[in-house]
């Protein structure tokens, strides 16, 4: 098996599109990296490639040395996605075992009351892929608010081409359908499932309603994460402002405390200048001069 494809969109004879999807259907060469080499890549364009089950693209533009990396990254991809789909598959049977008796529900409500352990994006998003993989579901998920963007799925962060699709999802509406794939937006998230149940209607609905339920749910969540991240920030604000007046009232006190020392020895010095002065009164006799000292 090649260690990578690499395919033209717009190469003679069968499209790039249509080998990659042969590619993908043969189970000796199904999990090898394929990278599409494209002039610019257009919306509708990126859609294709990642129907077609491509692992990403390259523009002609691309330097020699990013071009390389990309090429490396893919072909490393693959080795690290077999023992990720090894570890995926052990994991998933056994997470399938043990809540064979959970209805959906159930799973959603076990992922309302995890998702509050969650202080980050990050653990948010495994929570959420835990939870459709529970339902059978592979996904792919974007979280977008005060903290850094997390894009992840079930084998690691997202890839370039998962990314820019993304990118390309956030106008699309509240529910995308496109092949097997469907996609859910929301402000702050964005999924992409990409093996809903198309062929039975009745599970596919309710597979969809679980999807936006879910999204609705992490939505707030994340909303919930960026108030307390603010709430935080605030308190520090607060904090280091305490710590500035503080520090500007002991400053004060003592420059208070220096000039009322200064002004009581200037008093001082002037009684005893006046009794300096009034000792040398003339006509005062040696005891008047004793009395006043």
């Amino acid at each position: 098996t090649p260690s990578l494809y690499l395919l033209n969109v717009g190469q003679p004879g069968n499209s790039g599109y249509d080998i990659c999807q042969a590619i993908r259907d043969l189970p000796k060469t199904s999990d090898a990296p394929v990278v599409f080499l494209t002039e610019e890549a257009s919306g509708d364009e990126l859609f294709k490639i990642y129907e077609a089950g491509a692992d990403d693209y390259l523009t002609l533009s691309l330097g020699a040395a990013e071009f390389l990396s990309r090429i490396q990254h893919a072909i490393a991809r693959r080795f690290e996605r077999n023992k990720l789909k090894a570890d995926l598959s052990n994991a998933f049977s056994i997470a399938m075992t043990a809540m064979s008796s959970a209805s959906e529900v159930g799973q959603i409500l076990q992922f309302l009351r995890s998702s509050f352990k969650c202080e980050d994006y990050l653990s948010l998003s495994k929570e959420i892929l835990n939870t459709l993989s529970s339902f059978g579901l592979d996904a792919r998920v974007q979280i977008r608010g005060q903290q850094p963007t997390v894009s992840y799925s079930n084998l690691g962060f997202c890839t370039v081409l998962e990314e820019a699709v993304f990118s390309t999802m956030l106008n699309q509406g509240r529910l995308i359908s496109f092949s097997t794939h469907t996609a859910c937006n929301y402000e702050h998230i964005t999924l992409i499932v990409k093996n809903m149940p198309r062929e039975d209607a009745e599970l596919y609905g309710r597979m969809s309603d679980n999807v936006a339920l879910l999204c609705e749910a992490a939505n707030e969540r994340v909303i919930a994460l960026d108030n307390e991240i603010a709430i935080v920030q605030q308190k520090e604000s607060f904090a280091r402002l305490v710590d500035i007046v503080n520090g500007a009232l002991v400053e004060i006190n003592q420059k208070l405390i220096d000039s009322i020392k200064v002004a009581l020895l200037e008093i001082h010095q002037l009684n005893l200048t006046q009794q300096e002065q009034i000792l040398t009164l003339p006509g005062l006799t040696s005891e008047q001069e004793s009395a006043l000292k």
